[in-house]
């Protein structure tokens, strides 16, 4: 029977988790080497659309994430759809089936919930402390984010598997923190493409 999984645990507030963030390169906890921080991550923002931060959690707490991933595995969802480009959006009969609106590109994937994660464990531990949401806040220059209170949806792992793919679509959020627990032994080709279109100039 699903619980409250991550969504039902306590934030944690104070310094940054030392076992799990490499706090001697990311010195989350300094004032001015945090400013430093944010002033070069809003200027990849600006000039690439994207910020990449390698290393930020040290490679003993991705080992207990990826392990807590295999554990919950066998309760993971499994998606197999045609997805288009366009959340949300059907396909249009008036337009050629090349036309943007109406691409589908398989989406095969297996997803791990909020809610059957383990609460005690290091992914629920990252994704509840309250320094990640101001830190990403204070990256993009908004005055504050929140998590999300879906049980199922507000934190959510993402397993490919031999022939797997997430389908190329556009977000319909304003931005997306990912976070990557394993290199691919073979493929694995990700593409961003930033900037193509705007609020008004979709660029089809």
């Amino acid at each position: 029977m699903p619980t409250a999984g991550i969504a039902g645990r306590a934030t944690i507030s104070g310094p940054a988790p030392a076992d799990l963030i490499d706090t001697g390169r990311y010195p989350l906890d300094n004032p001015s080497e945090r400013a430093k921080l944010i002033e070069r991550c809003r200027a990849d923002v600006a000039r690439d659309g994207n910020v990449l931060l390698p290393g930020f959690l040290r490679p003993a707490a991705v080992a207990r994430m990826v392990s807590e991933v295999a554990a919950g595995r066998p309760r993971a969802h499994r998606r197999d759809v045609m997805a288009g480009v366009y959340p949300g959006v059907k396909p249009s009969p008036d337009l050629p089936a090349a036309h943007p609106l109406n691409r589908r590109h398989p989406s095969k994937m297996f997803g791990l919930a909020a809610d059957v994660m383990d609460t005690d464990g290091a992914i629920a531990r990252f994704y509840c402390w309250d320094g990640m949401p101001g830190l990403v806040a204070d990256i993009m220059g908004i005055p504050a984010l929140y998590r999300v209170a879906d049980g199922i949806l507000c934190c959510n792992v993402t397993i490919l598997g031999p022939g797997d793919q997430h389908a190329w679509h556009f977000d319909s959020n304003d931005f997306v923190v990912s976070l990557l627990l394993q290199r691919v032994e073979v493929g694995g080709r990700f593409e961003f493409s930033p900037y193509v279109r705007g609020p008004d100039r979709e660029n089809f």
